[in-house]
């Protein structure tokens, strides 16, 4: 999917959880990362994530809402959903 995306110059999102996953995604040539479910892995997961893989941008996705968006953001989060 992610190579039929890039054929087509279209910006793909693929959701992952570990970071094995999300590192894989990215290697595939991902626009940015979904992670998923950022509520119940918290915003600290996406803290904790960044330090060795700031240059994937990652977005929180699931469970989040007005109340925590924040933090997800301030966690390094580029985007939430």
């Amino acid at each position: 999917v992610i190579e039929y995306s890039h054929e087509r110059q279209t910006p793909i999102f693929p959701g992952a959880m570990t970071p094995s996953e999300i590192v894989r995604a990215w290697q595939a040539g991902a626009t940015a990362i979904k992670v998923f479910p950022a509520s119940s892995l918290g915003a600290n997961y996406f803290k904790e994530v960044r330090g060795p893989l700031p240059q994937i941008p990652l977005v929180a996705v699931g469970g989040v809402n007005e109340n925590n968006l924040r933090d997800f953001l301030d966690a390094g989060a580029i985007g939430v959903g």
